[in-house]
């Protein structure tokens, strides 16, 4: 998992990964959501999260909406 220690993300920012954000949860189903997050380390997801402890997995909304518009453009 990457973790940019020069930028300061904030609370409101992030939320569990057990779905996509709320604002693309109609474009990702948590069926595909799954998918995502299992092939993480090969699709680059991973830039957009952060692990905590072995089980908890947060998502950066901004990361991850970098992350999609890398894979759209």
């Amino acid at each position: 998992m990457n973790i940019d220690a020069t930028k300061q993300v904030l609370p409101e920012d992030l939320s569990i990964a057990n779905q996509a954000p709320e604002e693309y949860r109609d474009q990702f189903p948590r069926g595909r959501w799954q998918w995502l997050m299992r092939n993480r380390d090969r699709n680059g997801l991973d830039s957009a999260l952060i692990q905590i402890g072995p089980k908890t997995i947060l998502v950066s909304k901004e990361a991850f909406q970098k992350w999609l518009i890398s894979r759209l453009g």
